[in-house]
């Protein structure tokens, strides 16, 4: 009985994980690092490879090392959806094949990517597609067997009440940037938790893990109190002022194609224009001070929308259901268009995998 109780407790304590607020998961992940302070040369197992370059520069600036592992290949079916197509599928038992990615861990090259120098496993879940609890406990289990940190990139994955991230990572990172689901114009998460162990570990090892989770949240959290300026009022209004144009200019046609002319007789070039206006920070891999510029509080402004974002989750739910069903709308609309030529490949592991925000 006194054992059960006790697994019972470590496990409610488990599941609640230390959660710290930063100017962004970029700033959040410099800071987790830096902490951290891995020799140079050390190696991170990223998989899958997916990941803007604001997240490789702050990688680089630490001096780690990027070892990619990508998707799984495999045989798949794909559906055709020319009447050519169709007929001759209906001359043959099978639909036609390719190799298409599957989305899942390759954990046969994850365990071959491993080194002496390696220190973490970095999984990315890219478009809001997680990957499931299989693979995450399969991958938790060689990251035990080797000394190895899980570490999640959630950028896209918050979508309310839904994903907050794998029991078996040690940290969690969610951004709340412009382009999200769950947008307050800035701001990231770190989830920082004693991830869930395969073996049954003893309640000493167990309660180590968690003082030295609770370590780190205090020392990250004393680091951004003392060391960490606060993020400006006039730099936040500025990106509202300038997000809330943006908004307005894509609500019209007119207004678009208005912008466009004028962008380009600037001598920019309109894509690169939007995109870097919405990123929150510049990304430039030649710019050596480019991080320092992540290490900033967040502003009481940006604390608060985030803090209304956070308690409105129903909101939140309701915008990603409305979005998954416009993406499904559209799925159907290629499937059936006949002016499109090439076929269209069904990802495999959707049993593994959930879609969030």
């Amino acid at each position: 009985m006194e054992h059960h109780s006790k697994k019972e407790a470590a496990d409610l304590k488990t599941t609640t994980p230390q959660v710290l607020v930063g100017l962004s998961e970029r700033s959040l992940f410099d800071l987790f690092l830096s902490i951290h302070s891995f020799p140079a040369e050390s190696e991170i197992i990223i998989v899958p490879p997916v990941n803007i370059p604001g997240m490789v520069d702050v990688i680089r600036y630490h001096q780690l090392v990027m070892v990619s592992v990508d998707l799984p290949a495999r045989k798949t079916k794909t559906i055709a959806n020319s009447d050519e197509a169709k007929n001759e599928h209906s001359n043959s038992d099978e639909t036609s094949k390719s190799t298409n990615a599957v989305w899942s861990i390759d954990t046969t090259a994850v365990r071959k990517a491993m080194s002496k120098k390696t220190v973490a496993i970095f999984v990315v879940h890219p478009f809001g597609a997680v990957l499931g609890k299989d693979s995450m406990a399969e991958l938790r289990t060689m990251a035990n067997e080797n000394k190895l940190d899980i570490w999640e990139d959630c950028a896209q994955c918050y979508s309310g009440s839904g994903y907050t991230g794998s029991n078996f990572a040690n940290a969690s990172f969610f951004s709340f940037g412009p382009i999200k689901t769950a947008t307050a114009l800035g701001g990231g998460l770190a989830v920082l938790r004693s991830p869930c162990n395969n073996d049954d570990t003893s309640a000493t090892s167990h309660e180590q893990e968690l003082e030295r989770v609770s370590t780190l949240a205090s020392t990250m959290r004393r680091i951004q109190e003392t060391k960490y300026k606060q993020q400006p009022n006039d730099a936040y209004l500025w990106r509202v002022v300038k997000c809330i144009a943006l908004h307005m200019i894509s609500q019209s046609r007119y207004l678009c194609a208005a912008a466009k002319v004028i962008i380009e007789r600037l001598g920019l070039d309109y894509n690169d224009f939007v995109v870097s206006s919405l990123r929150g920070f510049s990304s430039s891999t030649q710019d050596n001070n480019q991080v320092l510029r992540l290490r900033y509080r967040p502003c009481p402004a940006m604390i608060s929308l985030l803090l209304r974002r956070l308690r409105d989750c129903k909101s939140t739910e309701r915008n990603f259901l409305e979005q998954t069903k416009r993406c499904s709308s559209f799925l159907k609309l290629l499937r059936n268009a006949k002016s499109v030529e090439q076929q269209i490949t069904i990802p495999e592991g959707d049993n593994n995998l959930a879609m969030y925000g």
